[in-house]
């Protein structure tokens, strides 16, 4: 899983010496936000163009929607699956947010102060250092419902998404 874009020589080299089964997660969470919400990244549409590539040479990708932002994602998520089918992507995975106070300070000084209150409405408590996911439950439904209805193929996890890709199955956990 990445939010970076993997270069022409890193992608050579796993497909010639790596896993040329791997299946490559890109990590997106915004179209119209990425700049605020994820400063040091790549943009959205550098990344899709990335992961387009990856897919010309024989990798398998699937997008990772995560964090889902609650009033962010969800609003954006018919243009994100448009630029997803734009860019030939039709599979995902999709991701909750987890937060702790040094996020929540981060999103308040950010001036994102509705998402702050969604948050903590999202969260049975906030400690200092200890990461906590968000309900995002409903999010991720209406995402699915969405994405299924487009001829989206959504895995319930990112190891399923690797598992396919390798062509086997687990059992590890409930997802089968």
């Amino acid at each position: 899983s990445t939010k970076m874009t993997i270069s022409h020589e890193t992608a050579q080299k796993i497909i010639s010496m790596g896993d040329p089964s791997l299946n490559v997660l890109i990590s997106i969470t915004s179209i119209n936000m990425t700049s605020l919400l994820e400063p040091g990244a790549p943009s959205s549409i550098d990344r899709l163009s990335n992961a387009y590539y990856l897919k010309s040479i024989g990798l398998k990708v699937s997008a990772f929607i995560r964090p889902i932002i609650p009033g962010v994602t969800d609003r954006e998520i018919e243009l994100l699956l448009k630029e997803l089918q734009r860019f030939s992507i039709k599979e995902l995975v999709l991701g909750s947010l987890i937060i702790n106070t040094w996020i929540m300070k981060k999103i308040e000084r950010l001036g994102l102060h509705p998402l702050s209150y969604e948050l903590k409405s999202r969260v049975k408590s906030i400690e200092n250092h200890k990461l906590k996911p968000i309900y995002s439950s409903d999010l991720k439904q209406a995402i699915k419902k969405t994405a299924l209805s487009l001829g989206f193929l959504v895995y319930p996890s990112a190891c399923a998404a690797n598992i396919v890709s390798h062509g086997q199955a687990c059992y590890m956990c409930d997802y089968g």
